[in-house]
Order: C-alpha cells, then structure tokens, then sequence
C-alpha cells in the first residue's frame, strides 16, 4: 500500500505543478505551485518539464512505476517493451527525465525522505542504460 501511495504522489506533484503553470495560477499544490514561481532550482525543473515533448502515455506509464517501485531490471525491461511498442527514443527520454525531475522536487523530498528519492537512482540508471543501447539490427 505504501509503494502505490508513492506512484500515486509521485505523479501529483507532476500534474499539479504543469496544470498551475498552464493556467497560470495556483491551483493545485500550493506549495510546488509558489515554488514554481521562484526562480531557482524548482523554477528551472518546471520550465524543463514544460519543454518536454507529449508522447503515447500508455507506453510510458510503465516505465515511471517500475522505476518508483524500485526494480532496476523491470525499469530496463519496461523501457525495452516501450520500444517494441513503438515507442520513439524521445518520448522515452522524456519520460525518464520527467521521472529524475520529480525526484528532485522538494514537496516531492519532504514528502517521502530523501531515502526513497535515493532508492530511484538505480532503476532510474537502468532505464537510461536501456534506452542508450544501440537498436538491434535484424
């Protein structure tokens, strides 16, 4: 139940922190949404958000929750499946530097300890790993 709580909450700051952004007011989180609006380390992670290119969630999806569930081989996999799914190299890109983003929020620290924004480094390294492989020639 703990780890849903956190794919939970790892994906609201997300949609709370681009949602005020878009509208331009603070709806949403109060607090990520005022952190968003100085500049500094948050202010540069929401423009980076921003920037990222949208792709085919459902292709995605997995990739972000077997790196927040903490299996480095399931992320790599996950990513490899992404992309027999037709998934392009940038899409998933994005979807991984969206994933390192959050982990570097504050609301997103506070709210689970600096542990668990630790324990994403591997599986977040995994996938990156996968991704930056050379396509398989046929």
């Amino acid at each position: 139940m703990k780890t849903f709580l956190a794919i939970v909450i790892l994906a609201f700051p997300l949609s709370s922190a681009v949602s005020a952004q878009n509208r331009g007011n603070d709806a949403g989180c109060k607090t990520c949404a005022q952190t968003i609006a100085v500049p500094q380390t948050e202010a540069a992670a929401a423009q980076e958000l921003a920037a990222l290119p949208k792709g085919r969630i459902e292709n995605l999806v997995p990739i972000s929750v077997l790196i927040a569930l903490g299996c480095d081989r399931c992320a790599e996999k996950a990513v490899q499946w992404a992309m027999a799914q037709g998934s392009s190299r940038e899409d998933i890109d994005a979807a991984l530097r969206t994933v390192a983003v959050i982990q570097k929020l504050d609301c997103f620290n506070r709210q689970f300890g600096g542990d668990v924004a630790a324990r994403l480094e591997r599986p977040l390294a995994a996938a990156r790993q996968a991704l930056d492989q050379p396509v398989a020639q046929h």
